[in-house]
């Protein structure tokens, strides 16, 4: 598995399919912060949810990076199919905490905040962040490392994917109450920004542990369903 896991990033890194995306979270960062006195809350939910853009672009770049021949010999290579999706998991987490840590770092060096970070702001960043970055690196392989892979479209369905999740709060305003129920199956973002603007000075937000929980829920039943959608996708 660590063999695997350096060929990926050797292989990663030696394709340059990183620069676009992580040059352009850089520069949105700089962007963001180019003033001084942000609201550190509003300022954590923009770079988080952009960071969800981009870690779901690399995720489905670091999953087409193999032809269909040598994926199967690396299938071989590693025994057990399962270890394939899981080093491919493991591949993008690494590409995504060095975001994390410079999206939660970078207005604090460059002092953009007005007041200084309490424990709890420390938290619900790298909450929001890491939670968020993890929802594109499921939504990435569900549609790269399943039978969804092989439609031409895949890149149209995930851009809608995420279009929807980011529009969650009007969608549910507007569809009826009987058929509303169907946006639960769209990636919950909400559970990873929706507690830094109910956060105060005083700590974390009442609902922290309930957004929390149901995140993590959503994020266990999520990887179980791309798993088995990947296992009977390499069966055909």
């Amino acid at each position: 598995m660590k063999s695997f896991i350096m060929y990926q990033l050797k292989s990663y890194a030696r394709s340059y399919l990183f620069i676009p995306p992580v040059t352009i979270y850089l520069v949105w960062v700089f962007i963001l912060y180019s003033y001084s006195s942000n609201d550190i809350m509003s300022s954590y939910i923009q770079s988080a949810i952009a960071l969800f853009i981009i870690v779901t672009w690399m995720t489905m770049n670091i999953f087409r990076l193999e032809e269909t021949a040598e994926n199967h010999i690396l299938l071989v290579h590693l025994g057990q199919k399962e270890n394939y999706l899981y080093g491919k998991w493991f591949v993008c987490m690494i590409m995504l905490l060095p975001l994390v840590v410079f999206a939660h770092l970078y207005p604090i060096l460059s002092n953009s905040f007005v007041q200084p970070l309490t424990s709890a702001d420390h938290i619900l960043s790298l909450y929001s962040h890491i939670g968020i970055g993890g929802l594109g690196i499921l939504i990435g392989s569900f549609f790269t490392a399943t039978k969804m892979s092989h439609s031409k479209y895949v890149w149209l369905l995930t851009a809608l994917v995420i279009t929807a999740s980011l529009a969650y709060p009007k969608m549910i305003e507007v569809l009826p109450s009987k058929i509303s129920w169907i946006l639960w199956i769209l990636p919950p973002i909400r559970f990873f920004y929706e507690p830094l603007r109910e956060a105060s000075v005083t700590g974390l937000p009442t609902g922290f542990l309930a957004s929390f929980s149901l995140a993590i829920c959503y994020l266990a039943v999520a990887a179980v369903i791309t798993l088995k959608m990947f296992l009977r996708n390499e069966r055909l």
